[in-house]
């Protein structure tokens, strides 16, 4: 073995330990380390020879500060107070003409997406929708999903996912449990839908009415503690259960995150079921960070199309 100079430590009593090591399998940083934590040791079992080796401390006091406190300090601040469309039209402001969502030759600006919402917001208020009313939406991937999801919110209300692949008597369940007293959905997706008592309403039949709301933003009197989305469990082990989720916890998610990119460059593929909580990701990082939103189109795609995406 190749040696390399010898590391010495002297303990208090005098004592001269004598380290060598093959510096193609260490280097000095790492046997500098090694030296510390015995000499620690070394220290600690001469103040207390009664304890066992396994309750003595080898860490020098710099090592045990960066292992207890700045390794754990990851508190990062939020505004725990916003809610989601607040945050969203905050975004709009700084980059109206950026494109917010693509799906295939389709786009919407930031702008044009907030109007949309807007009258969407307008319309559930006139009838009746307010903070923490639960809002059935129920569509497959588009930029209707989009602009309903933002409406439903920023008329104050919650939105309540249901994916139009689930059977009737899931979704029966699900309208019955939460008792939405309106439903957004498209056409196509009437037929789909068990009977239910909401009021139905077609962001693409019904468009032309809505399209006459006002494009100014709403303000519902909510705050961030306010219900943001109702989702349901699976129910594999028994009758799904409505998860309540409020704006705050979404804002916490994918605002100043320290686990992930967000921002204008970033382009984010909404591809998961609303109703699967991998799209408040999708969804939410890419609108309130100023990213582009590429909506995949609906149904399964093969791995070819989505690198086409």
């Amino acid at each position: 073995m190749q040696r390399d100079r010898p590391v010495v430590v002297i303990p208090d009593d005098g004592s001269v330990v004598l380290w060598f090591f093959d510096p193609q399998q260490f280097d000095n940083d790492s046997i500098q380390r090694l030296q510390d934590q015995f000499s620690v040791l070394l220290h600690a079992t001469l103040k207390d020879d009664g304890r066992s080796v396994a309750q003595l401390n080898i860490l020098p006091e710099h090592e045990r500060q960066t292992l207890l406190t700045e390794w754990n300090d990851t508190e990062i601040r939020f505004p725990s107070s916003l809610c989601l469309h607040e945050a969203f039209e905050a975004q709009v402001d700084r980059s109206p003409d950026a494109i917010a969502v693509v799906l295939d030759d389709q786009q919407l600006t930031y702008r044009q997406l907030n109007c949309h919402a807007n009258r969407v917001a307008h319309r559930l208020v006139q009838l009746g929708v307010g903070p923490d009313d639960l809002v059935g939406l129920c569509m497959e991937r588009s930029l209707e999903l989009v602009v309903g999801l933002l409406g439903i919110v920023k008329a104050g209300a919650a939105y309540v996912p249901l994916d139009p692949a689930y059977p009737k008597a899931r979704l029966a369940l699900m309208l019955e449990d939460s008792q939405a007293p309106v439903l957004l959905t498209q056409q196509a997706m009437v037929e789909r839908l068990p009977p239910h008592r909401g009021r139905e309403v077609g962001l693409d039949s019904d468009w032309p009415h809505i399209a006459t709301e006002s494009d100014n933003d709403p303000t519902p009197a909510i705050v961030g503690s306010n219900l943001a989305y109702l989702m349901y469990t699976s129910g594999s082990s028994g009758v799904p259960k409505g998860t309540s989720i409020e704006h705050r916890s979404v804002v916490r998610l994918v605002r100043n995150t320290n686990y992930v990119s967000l921002g204008p460059d970033e382009r984010v593929l909404q591809l998961a079921p609303l109703a699967f909580d991998a799209s408040t990701f999708e969804l939410w990082g890419s609108l309130l960070n100023g990213g582009k939103l590429v909506v995949a189109s609906a149904g399964t795609l093969s791995l070819e199309v989505l690198a086409k995406v």
